[in-house]
């Protein structure tokens, strides 16, 4: 039997949970009630008789400091109303579709007046994580989805794309719902205490040569544009976006040419084309905007990673190591850490006075680099005795 006394926001807030989900009725009010779950959770509910029948509905959600008891005090005194003219209180109460309450609407608002303003390269994995979302949860108002919900989702991502993936998720689903939050009234952030879904590695794996030579020939074996992608980081050491983005327009003579606006520190990178790069570039269609896949830029990178993983066989790993790896490895042949920076953070060595002062380009040195570079991938590649560090 439940407990009865007064209910007030006081004993909504000290009530504790316990073994089993108990209830606390209100001594004055028929039916109104306090349910209480063994994870802590709270709901304000009414019981009541209907057409013969017991039934139940909940009024509001309790979450301390917010007006749920307000409001279903509210609820409940339009149930009352309801039972006193003979209709079903949940048929009554049970509000019309609103599609500004839709997660979808939500989103759509996000992506306009947040994620446009971001780099067009944030923005593409920023959807992809937002349409995810809005798939799972489809139909469902913002208001209804729980963190419970947000966890589990989280998990089976991780399970089936690896922690890196759901991590991705999270960041982009926590920024969605902070936003959320700064522009709703008494909304219930259901990601504010969401934990993270594992450990985000700070990029300190790097691939030996024998993992790039399992990782540049499973690219190979699997072709099309993941195999040219893929090869492409190797030989360059750039970022995934700045190879899945690269336009036809960027391959500028003898360079690969990606402007400012499409480049994370807001530089120009500038890359002198090698002979192993110009092949793999040669093998790209000819036609459409795109160099890399022809009529669209690559997207799904979780795809394009199990594709490699079946014949590369590593230990875990991700793509963004490959540019770690690149910058390692030409320490390890003897390439000047300076010149190696120089390829994959455009000014990023450069300090004090130096920033200021130095302007030499280093296209000389850095065709030099990415030249023995090229051919240290070649050989480790084709089975050749591996060049030993000057």
């Amino acid at each position: 039997m439940a407990t009865k006394t007064t209910i007030t926001d006081l004993v909504c807030k000290n009530a504790k949970a316990a073994d089993k989900r108990y209830e606390i009725a209100d001594a004055t009010r028929q039916g109104f009630r306090l349910s209480v779950q063994p994870s802590g959770a709270k709901s304000l509910i009414l019981r009541y008789t209907h057409a013969g029948e017991y039934r139940n509905m909940t009024l509001a959600p309790y979450t301390p400091g917010g007006n749920a008891l307000k409001i279903a005090l509210a609820a409940y005194a339009k149930a009352q109303d309801a039972l006193a003219a003979g209709t079903d209180p949940k048929a009554a109460l049970r509000p019309k579709a609103d599609p500004d309450a839709a997660l979808t609407t939500h989103i759509a608002n996000f992506k306009r007046l947040k994620v446009a303003t971001l780099r067009a390269s944030t923005q593409d994995y920023v959807k992809r994580s937002l349409d995810r979302l809005d798939t799972k949860f489809s139909g469902r108002e913002l208001r209804a989805v729980k963190k419970s919900e947000l966890v589990k989702w989280l998990d089976e991502i991780a399970d089936a794309h690896g922690v890196s993936a759901a991590i991705s998720h999270w960041k982009v689903i926590r920024c969605f719902f902070r936003w959320v939050e700064s522009r709703e009234d008494d909304f219930a952030n259901p990601a504010a205490a969401l934990a993270a879904p594992g450990k985000d590695r700070e990029g300190d794996r790097t691939l030996s040569d024998a993992e790039l030579r399992a990782v540049w020939n499973a690219a190979l074996k699997v072709g099309g544009a993941t195999g040219r992608f893929v090869r492409l980081m190797i030989l360059t050491g750039c970022r995934r976006h700045e190879i899945t983005h690269l336009a036809r327009s960027e391959i500028v003579g003898n360079e690969i040419v990606i402007p400012k606006t499409r480049y994370k520190t807001h530089r120009e990178l500038r890359l002198p084309i090698t002979a192993a790069m110009r092949r793999v570039l040669d093998e790209c269609p000819k036609e459409g905007p795109f160099a890399i896949n022809g009529a669209h830029a690559l997207g799904d990178h979780s795809g394009m990673k199990e594709k490699i993983d079946e014949h590369a066989k590593i230990e875990a790993w991700r793509f963004h190591d490959l540019r770690h790896s690149v910058e390692t490895g030409m320490a390890r042949i003897g390439i000047s850490p300076f010149i190696a920076d120089a390829i994959t953070h455009p000014g990023g060595s450069m300090r004090g006075s130096m920033r200021r002062y130095q302007h030499h380009d280093f296209t000389a040195e850095k065709r030099a680099a990415l030249e023995r570079w090229s051919e240290h991938i070649e050989a480790i590649t084709s089975g050749a005795k591996i060049k030993a560090a000057a």
